[in-house]
């Protein structure tokens, strides 16, 4: 009698820790953990979008590496050839990021993020849709299997921390 009670205790307490002292983690893909306050990317016309990650990958296989844009598109994730003609948007604004590290390939992830919260309870949905592009041997950068060149980089637009400050591009170990 006496385990059952103490089990049924420390059951009932480490409940309540639960409860009281924890929060929820943070959502989670296939790309990681989302750590709000995100950025966001300015286009010249005012438009932004939510910047998820901008993340360095190293590949095991002998790829060379490459850096991902991981955003909420402003057109659905299920319409892939609208996700396509807004990547192409989007291109001209990363590849500066992506140049700045003398790189060949780059990965832009569509992605929206569905976050829903009740008391401390939190569950969360992501679907995404990726690109990646290639510079080619003269220099030139195409989506995969997409043969029109990317368009050259922006003037106007960027990427921008949560508090206004521009997004430097430093990765740890690069």
């Amino acid at each position: 009698m006496h385990c059952s009670v103490n089990i049924r205790c420390t059951l009932q307490l480490l409940g309540a820790a639960l409860i009281i002292g924890c929060e929820p983690p943070p959502p989670q893909s296939q790309f990681g953990e989302y750590h709000p306050p995100f950025k966001h990317l300015r286009f010249a016309t005012g438009d932004s979008v939510t910047v998820y990650r901008v993340k360095y990958w190293t590949f095991s296989d002998g790829e060379p590496p490459a850096l991902q844009l991981e955003y909420e598109p402003l057109v659905p994730v299920s319409d892939t050839a609208a996700l396509r003609d807004f990547a192409r948007q989007v291109w001209p604004l990363f590849e500066p990021y992506v140049d700045s590290l003398h790189l060949t390939g780059a990965i832009l992830t569509a992605t929206h993020l569905e976050v829903y919260r009740g008391g401390e309870a939190q569950l969360s949905r992501t679907r995404s849709f990726g690109f990646t592009a290639n510079r080619d041997t003269t220099g030139v950068w195409h989506l995969t299997d997409d043969p029109r060149p990317l368009p050259p980089p922006g003037k106007f637009g960027a990427i921008f921390e949560a508090n206004g400050a521009p997004f430097t591009n430093r990765f740890p170990g690069k």
